[in-house]
């Protein structure tokens, strides 16, 4: 949906996605695929009809990551699944183009910045997302991040899934 929200947190900004960056977010989703359940190709054409749709949904928030020192685009992350009634959030879609910018800990303050949107922007009580299990960096982030392991599962072709979570009172 379209939304005005910004949020910084060290050295990233969360800023709203708009239509001129989807073509960048496509590519780098393409690039990072085998993170994502769903790992095949996206054209151009779907990801036109992925934004347009996105825009008209209320149960999504969808931020660009800027790096804050040159105010360059590196990537995207998602408050998704948004239940209001629950005061709950996924997150999801986070990627770090680590071509682009070759910085350690983006992908940590990128999680802050979304952990403090949800819980001090929006007043959520819980976060939560799943991660493949081999994605040890991802999970390691989250972890030091406060996000924790709550559950397994495995998705269709058998690989190793992990649930995880944040709540507050």
């Amino acid at each position: 949906m379209e939304h005005q929200y910004v949020h910084t947190y060290g050295r990233v900004r969360l800023q709203p996605l708009v239509r001129s960056e989807i073509e960048k977010t496509r590519i780098l989703r393409n690039k990072t695929r085998n993170g994502f359940v769903d790992g095949r190709i996206i054209t151009p054409e779907e990801q036109v009809a992925w934004f347009d749709k996105y825009l008209e949904n209320p149960s999504e928030l969808m931020f660009s990551v800027y790096l804050l020192r040159t105010e360059e685009w590196i990537g995207t992350a998602a408050l998704i699944s948004i239940d209001q009634e629950q005061a709950s959030a996924e997150y999801g879609r986070m990627m770090i183009d680590k071509e682009a910018v070759n910085e350690k800990g983006l992908g940590y303050d990128t999680d802050m910045a979304i952990r403090e949107m949800c819980f001090d922007i929006l007043g959520f009580k819980r976060l939560h997302l799943s991660v493949y299990e081999d994605n040890i960096p991802v999970v390691k982030n989250h972890q030091k991040a406060g996000i924790w392991v709550c559950g397994r599962t495995e998705d269709s072709n058998g690989r190793s899934m992990l649930f995880m979570e944040e709540t507050r009172s």
